[in-house]
């Protein structure tokens, strides 16, 4: 169970409009969330068409009643099959007095969190107040994970010192302080101040920037305004697709983290993907027998024809679920490793939980995206992994069969260097191939 806050103490970022949305998306792919309106003002509860004042307890009695005094089951509304509310209301703006002397009072929603079934819910968000509060600490301080929405304004710059102060003091109480991800919001790219600040808040946060950001879009505002997420007001808008875009992403980072936090284990459970050797190139790392299956391609380009861009998600949920929770065969491919050896070996891509992790090592790319036959040659981010690492991995699902793929590093196509399968295209270029066997 992943906690993750929403939070910045500057009111008007989309904090609450990326609670909702982010949640409901999270939802849409199948994900069981529980989502905590931590704001006296209640706008994640009313953004999801829920009236507080019809419900006899709210997040208040989460920190009034005694933490022996079992109270979820009470407090928590179903929002959709997978999206569960607990809503604020008012009266949450008395707490802070009413905790006053208390020694445990930025502790207690911790306390509560822990009360939590580990296999009740995948993801818990919690929409923060625009204040650096009582609320705002207990959130921080239950949390694995904080997203810092960030409006591309000089104020939203300016605020940024006063979060790294928090987690600064978090890390001193806590011995730890939540793993970082930034996003930026109400972007517009037409603005030449809005891409100057973009600039800054890339060289503040390097690779805890989330890759897409959330675009100025008037649907997400229509959609609060009936009290509904974008999931279930308009799944063609640019808000939905940034929304799904910012799931995949999570989702994605969380995976990563898995695999190297548990790299041994990952080692011994993942099954490789067949990579064939070309007979007019060198060998590939890997010794295999050849599949039986046709080498015919399908003519699609790779020489760059092809616009790299946003990932296009598909907007119907039987296809979105079939992308994020396709299970993955157990099956094993027997595999030879040959020659290559040391940090190198790690990097072609290989089967892990929830797709195919590809690996590209660059030093000096500052931006590296993937496209292939999989997601129809439109570009998709690749993450960099740690601070001064050199290697951008993005996990893709992928359906058995052949699949043509490149690199798109810094505006530039490129074929996989660690796979060296490849197969020419009409246009003169050549793609990487991979086989995915069921």
């Amino acid at each position: 169970m992943r906690i993750i806050s929403i939070a910045n103490q500057k009111g008007g970022c989309g904090k609450t409009t990326t609670a909702i949305n982010l949640a409901a998306s999270l939802a849409f792919l199948q994900k069981k969330i529980l989502l905590i309106d931590l704001d006296p003002q209640g706008h994640a509860t009313c953004g999801l068409g829920i009236k507080a004042e019809s419900f006899q307890k709210t997040v208040y009695h989460l920190f009034k009643e005694d933490l022996t005094t079992a109270v979820f089951p009470d407090v928590v509304i179903p929002v959709s099959e997978s999206l569960d509310l607990i809503p604020a209301h008012v009266v949450l703006s008395a707490i802070e007095q009413e905790l006053a002397g208390i020694q445990d009072r930025d502790n207690r929603l911790t306390t509560r969190l822990n009360q939590l079934p580990t296999s009740g819910y995948d993801f818990v968000l919690i929409d923060c107040p625009p204040n650096l509060g009582v609320l705002t600490f207990n959130a921080l301080r239950a949390s694995s994970e904080i997203i810092v929405p960030i409006e591309p304004s000089f104020f939203s710059l300016h605020g940024l010192a006063k979060i790294s102060e928090t987690l600064e003091w978090l890390k001193k109480v806590n011995g730890r302080s939540p793993r970082v991800h930034a996003l930026i919001t109400r972007f517009d790219k037409r603005s030449r101040l809005t891409r100057e600040v973009e600039e800054e808040i890339k060289r503040y946060f390097q690779e805890k920037l989330f890759a897409h950001p959330i675009r100025e879009n008037v649907t997400l505002r229509e959609a609060a305004a009936v009290g509904k997420s974008i999931v279930d007001f308009d799944r063609k808008s640019t808000g939905f697709q940034d929304y799904m875009n910012l799931a995949i992403e999570l989702i994605e980072r969380g995976m990563m983290s898995r695999i190297y936090s548990e790299s041994t284990q990952i080692e011994q459970e993942d099954r490789p993907v067949e990579i064939i050797s070309s007979s007019n190139v060198p060998p590939s790392s890997f010794a295999i027998a050849p599949p039986q299956v046709s080498m015919n391609g399908n003519g699609n380009n790779g020489n760059g024809k092809h616009a790299a861009g946003d990932a296009v998600v598909q907007t119907e949920s039987d296809t979105a679920i079939a992308v994020m929770n396709r299970s993955i065969s157990e099956e094993q491919v027997e595999i030879q490793p040959a020659e290559q050896t040391g940090y190198l070996k790690d990097l072609p891509p290989r089967t892990v939980l929830g797709g195919v992790l590809f690996s590209y090592r660059n030093q000096t790319a500052k931006e590296v995206l993937i496209a292939g036959t999989f997601n129809q040659w439109v570009g998709e981010a690749m993450t960099k992994v740690g601070f001064e690492s050199e290697v951008w991995q993005k996990i893709v699902t992928l359906e058995p069969g052949m699949h043509r793929y490149k690199f798109l590093v810094d505006g530039e196509w490129v074929t996989d260097p660690l796979n060296q399968r490849t197969e020419p295209t009409p246009y003169g270029n050549l793609n990487s191939v991979i086989e995915v066997i069921s």
